[in-house]
């Protein structure tokens, strides 16, 4: 006879399992970048999570570049400064307006973008992309993350704020 209650549904694992608090978003020279940290930011804070922002890049990127970035410092120098500008900027900018703190983790990783990106979303609750082309829906970054990053993938315009 049933009492009701079932011990063997108790040990299965629920339906939906606790989603990741962490929102990973690429981040290179390109306008859209900065929009799409401004989303990633606003979404972490809004779960109480935190934001890796990432910058992959190999030698034929602006970020990477011998003649855009100081000489004789390590390859990846110039790139992880530019990244800490971008945030350190976005950080201010939020402050300024009065939106929640949020943490955001910096990483500078060689390679190539979209499968740094995808692997990087392993386990994450999303991965945020600003859009880069106007003359298609996507780029080929962009393409590669959404064929196969294992969580939710977002692609963000370029959208000035207003001040």
């Amino acid at each position: 006879m049933s009492t009701g209650s079932d011990d063997s549904a108790s040990a299965r694992p629920p339906m939906f399992m606790a989603q990741s608090l962490r929102v990973i978003v690429g981040i290179d020279e390109h306008p859209a970048s900065m929009s799409a940290l401004r989303f990633a930011a606003t979404e972490a804070a809004f779960r109480g999570g935190e934001v890796l922002a990432i910058h992959v890049w190999r030698r034929s990127g602006p970020w990477g570049r011998p003649d855009v970035r100081p000489v004789g410092g390590p390859d990846d120098e110039h790139a992880r400064d530019r990244l800490n500008e971008t945030v350190g900027t976005l950080l201010r900018e939020r402050e300024l307006h009065d939106e929640p703190l949020v943490r955001i983790v910096t990483e500078v990783v060689r390679g190539d973008a979209g499968a740094e990106l995808t692997q990087a979303a392993t386990g994450a609750a999303m991965l945020v992309l600003g859009q880069r082309h106007h003359s298609r829906i996507l780029g080929s970054v962009s393409q590669a993350s959404i064929n196969g990053a294992p969580c939710v993938v977002v692609i963000v315009p370029d959208v000035p704020v207003e001040s």
